[in-house]
């Protein structure tokens, strides 16, 4: 009799990091409950940079390849999901003005301030975080302006604008990257590539919304599987766009729209149902680990770049943050003087809401997040030739302090304003 003998090999996963996230979520979830005055972000990104001083506490390293894959496409669809269709469509002209026009205009901005301002950055590198600083988080809008009585038409703009914002800038972040690789970069050729890639993207989206949807009609008694079907698809939708070298995040996006307005036509209601219930833990979950991240990986980065002290890093920082916040004052305020600007189909009675004071919520409505820590982690540790890629740390390091000034600044701040001009609103 022959014997088989097989070899297995156990394959040792750390839980421990991952445990203390979910157990301080957990901690913090209660607290959040008393503290109402901070918003949730901003709590878990101060917890965040608490941990990160504490000594013996489990070491968590960041890959971004794990917030690429993991984190983005389920939050984005999830966001995309929560937003109505045909209010997005009404405002299609404002939001891409301010998803596409503003963040090239604040990459442009901070590129300038940066080359000329911090010693020795190139102007490749100073496009590289431009791009990575320049839109505006659709997690952090969304968490922190959920609940505070803003206008449904504001309310569309900023969240139509924090999901689209993402691909245009991931676009700007790649030309800039390939420019400082391969040192070279042809204009023309990149605009063009900026509408193939953008084109693509949506059109994935589409066709796969639509399947989806195609898919759901037929087994519209099953709500296990159309709930498994909504956790499955932006996993999906995300790498075969991004495999195709198209917008994934567009992709994303527009597949959660297109989900969301065919929905009810779709959808069980025992499916709904089951389906929110998931995915509020998830995003729950995934919107607790990223922000805590975001404080742990700002300690980490204190002392670890060379050639530069921590106070001229945090000036940098502070400098290139406050351009954020001006460059998206010059960019909107603008509206107020030509109304044709963020013009929609809405009827006049709307229009004449639509004042200085909504221009205002929406000029301080620009706090930085998850997509700005995906990209600056991205970044590459060498270039082409093998040597090492210049000024990387100092990048991270300003873009978390971007992230910190803009989410806790704008985002504290923000309730307040919206409660101070909410009578106009």
């Amino acid at each position: 009799m022959e014997i088989l003998i097989f070899n297995v090999n156990i394959i040792m996963i750390d839980l421990g990091p991952v445990i203390f996230i979910v157990t301080t979520l957990i901690c913090i979830s209660v607290i959040s409950g008393k503290i109402k005055k901070i918003p949730y972000p901003i709590l878990l990104v101060f917890i965040g940079l608490l941990l990160g001083f504490i000594p013996g506490l489990p070491h968590i390293e960041l890959q971004p390849e794990m917030v690429f894959l993991l984190f983005l496409p389920p939050l984005l669809f999830r966001a995309a999901w929560n937003s109505s269709w045909n209010d997005f469509k009404m405002s299609i002209r404002p939001i891409f003005r301010l998803a596409v026009g503003l963040v090239l205009f604040t990459t442009l901005s901070v590129a300038i301030v940066a080359h000329y301002y911090i010693p020795g950055m190139s102007w490749p590198v100073a496009f590289i975080l431009g791009a990575i600083v320049s839109p505006p988080d659709a997690v952090s809008a969304t968490s922190i302006i959920k609940g505070v009585g803003l206008n449904k038409r504001i309310i569309t703009i900023l969240e139509g604008e924090s999901l689209v914002n993402d691909a245009s800038a991931l676009i700007a972040y790649r030309y800039a990257l390939v420019a400082t690789i391969s040192t070279g970069f042809v204009f023309w050729k990149a605009g063009l590539q900026f509408l193939l890639v953008a084109g693509g993207g949506i059109t994935i989206g589409f066709i796969l919304g639509y399947v989806l949807c195609m898919i759901l009609k037929r087994i519209h008694s099953n709500p296990i599987v159309e709930s498994s079907l909504l956790l499955l698809i932006p996993f999906v939708s995300y790498p075969i766009a991004e495999s195709l070298e198209m917008s994934g995040v567009l992709a994303v996006v527009t597949t959660g729209l297109v989900t969301s307005w065919k929905s009810s036509e779709v959808l069980s209601y025992q499916g709904r149902t089951q389906s929110n219930s998931i995915w509020e833990m998830i995003v729950f979950l995934l919107n607790g680990v990223i922000f805590i991240l975001i404080g742990l990986q700002l300690s980490d980065l204190i002392g670890t770049t060379e050639g530069y002290n921590t106070k001229s890093l945090i000036q940098y920082g502070l400098v290139i943050s406050l351009i954020t916040i001006v460059a998206r004052f010059l960019f909107v305020i603008p509206a107020m003087w030509f109304p044709s600007l963020l013009e929609t189909k809405l009827d006049k009675e709307q229009r004449r809401n639509f004042d200085w004071k909504s221009i205002l919520v929406i000029s301080w409505s620009g706090m930085r997040g998850v997509l700005s820590l995906a990209t600056a982690m991205a970044l590459p540790l060498t270039l082409a030739d093998g040597t090492p890629m210049h000024q990387r740390k100092i990048i991270l390091f300003i873009t978390f302090v971007v992230i910190v000034v803009t989410l806790v600044g704008q985002g504290l701040t923000l309730p307040f304003l919206i409660k101070v001009t909410r009578s106009a609103l």
